[in-house]
């Protein structure tokens, strides 16, 4: 029993973490906020080319340049290195050509960052940094410089480079507020710095500032809305792009950023009708396709959300795209198709652990659990700390009865987040199926401990202390479980068999009928409610609940064993006979079904046929002493004196009913006193 949320994980759009766990592609919100561009309050401007004037001095500049051709955004950063390489050589001084081609080294990088190639791909980023540090040389007061190279740090995984970058431009712009504190956009650029170091309240302090200097400006309220949103304060983030939309209605990003965070808290109307917005006024914006994809794909609209995936990727591929598409189909039950684009993801990038969860999933779904296992055993080497990755291997093991490697990984979860009630259930039933009752059940208890509005805890708790023959502890977690949720037929069949146990056939009988009106498809409680008619002397019902449950699986020899017993006891001995026949086809290993055809031979005068049959019983179970007996009978009906008198005593030595074995030689020496 898998009672896991695989819901996938799709990585979110909206942070800059995202450029490197998700692999290839910048985010559709900037990485820090936009600026208003800023001078150096040194540098003297050098004369430039106009396409170059007109360049992005930072990486966020090439993200939202290249959204308007995404097809072509390779050649784009390429003829801008190419443009500033030029001016560079017309003028070896100019400051603001070392920043912009510093910017778009650190865009080429993210752009192209693919594995394996990630390697040589940071030569870029050395570039990157080469042109901003000339930059600084040549002017140690250029802020724009300083930020650009910390960010470009960031990339590269020197954060404490990064953070000295921050540090100096703070410093730098802190003198420059104290001459003139009217200057909103020094406040801008220092808010973006403290925004790197995720100091949000300097952050927001600062843009404060500048909106009270500034407040026609609607890029500020942008900034503002992403210092909240790195503080987690998603209301006051939407207060500010609300703004912004309310200053600059054709704001993109503010409408794509704002519908992210309506994603966030569950108003996916709202957010698709704000990806809707951006969709209009950005047809081949392929981010706002992509989230409102993730919004379908929450509201269970699949279809929907795969038309959009295909059009996100249509306009240029991207990795999360693949993931989000490979989630709907995965949803649909199209796991093949899943596994397709997720292995297009893994292939894109080879280093992010969730996709190959998620893969994984898709394989353990097919029932293709040693394929999950490896995409599991590969997300574990990337991120050894990833609980759902060993919860997911852990039941791929369980569905291979490999439950000790199981319990292993449960434990593993655990051990890493120990607050998961379902982690503690789920090696709990590893336990159940090693009929460890007593350390299922607690598991059961730790995890009813952690969340007692836990129905499954309660009713699988419940089936572990029936195996212990505990049914009234049994009932009382059944009973709570369907307190919970009245909705689930199984409680109500488990609680039935306790009943049942308890020699209650009417409760039993009850709770029968309300697990069958909740789920008329199930063949259990229709077995079950049949052995209780069994057990009240109502075989035609018993026959009749038998039969309903062989027509929902034919392929379960028990129930002809047991409905073969009903048409015993109602005397239809050829019925019978014909129900362990089909038993026996389906489990010749099954020493019941030898025993209830030999009884009925026996009962039609075949004592020949049923010693044959009791002969197959013992065979198969040696130490029944009900077979020795009925084995007995039929020697004895046969005038087999020795092999009546054997089988008889052996049926006494195993336990068979005393009484019932001495009036069976009472008769035996009453038929050899008659000679």
């Amino acid at each position: 029993m898998r009672y896991l949320v695989f819901s996938t994980a799709l990585c979110s759009l909206a942070l800059a973490a995202v450029l490197t766990t998700c692999g290839d592609d910048p985010t559709p919100t900037p990485t820090s906020p936009p600026v208003t561009p800023l001078p150096s309050a040194t540098a003297t401007p050098e004369p430039v080319s106009q396409p170059s004037r007109d360049l992005p001095t930072t990486f966020d500049g090439y993200t939202h340049l290249t959204e308007l051709n995404p097809a072509g955004r390779e050649s784009l950063v390429e003829e801008a290195i190419e443009t500033l390489s030029e001016d560079i050589r017309k003028d070896p001084t100019n400051v603001d050509a070392y920043v912009k081609r510093g910017a778009a080294y650190t865009a080429m990088y993210v752009y192209s960052s693919l594995p394996p190639h990630r390697d040589e791909d940071e030569a870029l980023l050395g570039q990157a940094i080469e042109n901003f540090t000339k930059a600084i040389d040549l002017d140690p007061a250029h802020h724009e410089a300083y930020i650009a190279r910390g960010e470009t740090y960031f990339h590269w995984d020197q954060r404490d480079k990064a953070i000295h970058d921050f540090d100096t431009v703070i410093r730098l712009l802190s003198e420059v507020l104290k001459t003139d504190p009217n200057d909103a956009e020094s406040y801008i650029l220092r808010a973006k710095a403290h925004w790197f170091k995720r100091d949000s309240d300097k952050a927001i302090q600062d843009l404060d500032a500048a909106i009270g200097l500034d407040p026609g400006n609607p890029e500020i309220y942008y900034d503002r809305a992403s210092a909240y949103s790195q503080k987690g304060d998603d209301d006051k983030a939407i207060e500010n792009y609300d703004m912004v939309i309310l200053l600059d209605p054709d704001h993109v990003h503010a409408y794509n950023s704002r519908a992210i965070k309506y994603s966030r808290a569950g108003e996916q109307d709202k957010a698709i009708r704000d990806y809707d917005t951006v969709i209009r006024l950005s047809p081949n914006l392929r981010w706002a396709y992509g989230n409102r994809g993730d919004s379908y794909n929450t509201l269970g609209e699949y279809d929907k959300a795969i038309k959009d995936f295909d059009k996100a990727i249509a306009i240029r591929p991207y990795t999360v795209a693949y993931r989000g598409r490979a989630a709907a189909y995965f949803s649909k039950g199209e796991y093949d198709r899943a596994i397709e684009d997720y292995s297009t993801a893994i292939d894109r990038n080879p280093n992010h652990a969730q996709t190959f969860v998620a893969r994984g999933d898709s394989y353990y779904e097919k029932g293709e659990y040693d394929r999950a296992i490896q995409d599991y055993d590969a997300a574990i080497g990337l991120d050894e700390n990833d609980t759902y990755a060993f919860y997911s291997r852990g039941y791929a093991y369980d569905m291979k009865d490999e439950y000790d490697r199981a319990i292993e990984d449960f434990s593993t979860a655990i051990n890493l987040d120990p607050d998961d009630p379902g982690t503690h259930v789920a090696r709990g039933d590893a336990y159940y199926e090693k009929d460890e009752f007593d350390r299922a059940i607690q598991d059961y208890d730790a995890a009813i401990a952690l969340g007692e509005n836990y129905p499954y805890a309660h009713y699988s708790r419940g089936l572990a202390y029936y195996m212990k023959g505990e049914y009234g502890r049994a009932i009382e977690d059944y009973d709570t479980a369907i307190g919970l949720d009245e909705s689930d037929p199984n409680p109500f069949t488990y609680r039935g068999l306790a009943y049942y146990m308890k020699d209650e056939y009417d409760r039993a009988i009850e709770d029968y009928d309300t697990a069958i009106g909740l789920n008329e498809s199930d063949p259990n409680p229709f077995t079950y409610r049949g052995l209780a008619y069994y057990a009240k002397d109502e075989y035609d019902k018993a026959i009749e609940d038998y039969s309903t449950a062989i027509n929902r699986n034919p392929n379960h020899p028990q129930t002809f064993v047991d409905r073969g017993d009903a048409y015993y006891m109602n005397g239809e001995y050829d019925r019978a006979i014909k129900d362990y026949d089909a038993a026996i086809r389906l489990d010749e290993n099954d020493p019941y079904a030898y025993i209830g055809r030999g009884d009925s031979y026996y009962e039609k005068g075949e004592y020949e046929r049923a010693i044959e049959d009791y002969d197959n019983a013992i065979r198969l179970d040696e130490n029944d002493p009900y077979s020795y007996y009925s084995r007995g009978w039929a020697h004895l009906s046969l005038g087999n004196a020795p092999n009546a008198r054997a089988d008889l005593n052996k049926a006494l030595d195993l336990g068979h009913d005393r009484d019932e074995v001495e009036g069976a030689l009472a008769e035996l020496k009453r038929m050899e006193d008659d000679g």
